[in-house]
């Protein structure tokens, strides 16, 4: 679809019209077979660079986004995992490393130290966790995936989310079901909830767990929110099978391309059904996603989540605090980091979604590059922080880091009053 894009300034007004209907017809194009449960994970798991942060070893060998590790001291790679399980086998040795990379479908050799690369691999670049589950499954049932499309439907590019005094949950998920009929009207998928959490209720958990043992003992797809083995704090996931020897349920979620189990307990799950393929309206979808943005920009949700502005404004309170996690240095130094890649991640996402919506609804495209413009001054300001790699180990290093959190909570005060420019104008 990107191809059709890259051409769209050549086409005249009978151009845009032929594209429109094409982004709606391969949206809803099935093909024959569908994929697997998972695969799509499987395609991200694999050692491919996505960011080079500023003097990490990564880039004093002179790693490039977009390099694929293939042989790491002579040992195949397969994924990000047999890297890190290798990179961990070394460091602290005194032996030089020699890094097999692939660039441009050409094999280069590297030489490095025995210390962690410390770049960020393609997986972060799909930090949206609902969106990535949701578009495995329509992978399956033969719908072509539009991570971007998804992320954007269930507010997770459009928002920062989190949940106060919780810093594992900074940039997390935790309002993307909301938006879940939404979803289902533009995508024909339907939702049944299996499993609400309430107060940590054990009863209600065995309950859930039965349910899903259950579902999946008659071949249905269950959507989970919950504790995945490979996954900070929460986040989504698919759940494929139940092992009855250690009870633990097994799944495809985030930061990982491989199986992985449920680990730290459900809070959410959901029944997942496809109805089949439907009619997208681009300006109601549009129309939809930014209402949904401005909703979570501007009010915390009953559940304890913190969304938008409000969500800046309690990580601005957590900094002028030390150390900003009560967990220590350490944990505030990890999940800080986390937030900055997940929500450039995020920005990086609403530009590809909105770069499409500027080419095939040409009356709003002024606007649209408004907002990209103000998103990539935001991801400017991110990869900065990340460029300087401040250690949050003082109150006054804190305070800094403040002063940028509060430049970008005005520059996403302005987006917000662009989104409902937009909305008049569509």
């Amino acid at each position: 679809m990107g191809s059709y894009l890259d051409k769209r300034r050549r086409w005249t007004v009978l151009g845009k019209m032929v594209l429109f209907l094409a982004v709606v017809l391969s949206y809803c194009q099935r093909p024959p077979e569908g994929k697997r449960i998972g695969s799509s994970y499987q395609e991200l798991s694999k050692a491919e660079v996505w960011k080079v942060p500023s003097r990490s070893q990564a880039q004093i060998i002179g790693l490039r986004p977009g390099d694929l590790i293939i042989a790491y001291n002579d040992e195949v790679i397969k994924n990000f995992g047999d890297y890190l399980a290798a990179e961990k086998h070394l460091v602290g040795t005194r032996e030089a490393v020699k890094l097999t990379v692939l660039r441009d479908e050409q094999e280069i050799n590297l030489e490095t130290k025995p210390v962690p690369l410390s770049f960020i691999p393609r997986t972060k670049m799909y930090s949206a966790s609902l969106a990535k589950a949701l578009d495995d499954i329509l992978q399956h049932f033969g719908q072509q995936g539009f991570y971007d499309w998804l992320a954007a439907m269930t507010g997770e590019s459009f928002a920062l989310t989190l949940l106060d005094q919780d810093c594992q949950s900074w940039g997390g998920d935790g309002l993307a079901d909301n938006y879940l009929t939404n979803v289902g009207k533009f995508t024909g998928l339907s939702f049944r909830t299996i499993y609400q959490s309430s107060a940590g209720d054990t009863e209600e958990q065995y309950r859930a767990r039965a349910a899903l043992a259950q579902g999946l003992a008659e071949n249905k797809f269950v959507l989970v929110y919950g504790g995945w083995e490979k996954v900070s704090g929460n986040g989504w996931g698919i759940v494929v099978r139940f092992d009855s020897k250690d009870s633990v349920f097994y799944g495809y979620a985030i930061e990982d391309g491989e199986e992985q189990a449920l680990k730290r307990g459900l809070v959410r799950a959901y029944e997942v059904k496809f109805r089949g393929k439907v009619n997208i309206e681009l300006p109601i979808l549009v129309t939809t996603v930014l209402e949904q943005a401005l909703e979570m920009g501007l009010a915390a949700s009953d559940s304890g989540w913190h969304s938008g502005l409000e969500a800046y404004d309690v990580i601005l309170k957590q900094l002028e605090r030390f150390p900003l996690c009560p967990e220590g240095v350490d944990v505030s130094n990890l999940c800080f980091y986390n937030m900055v890649w997940r929500l450039i991640s995020k920005k990086e996402s609403a530009n590809r979604f909105l770069y499409e919506m500027r080419e095939v609804l040409p009356e709003g495209a002024e606007m649209f590059e408004e907002v990209i413009g103000r998103n990539r001054a935001i991801i400017g300001r991110l990869e900065g922080v990340a460029a300087a790699g401040v250690s949050f180990n003082s109150l006054d290093e804190q305070r800094k880091v403040a002063k940028v959190i509060y430049e970008i909570q005005q520059i996403e005060n302005d987006i917000l009053g662009i989104y409902e420019e937009i909305i008049g104008e569509l």
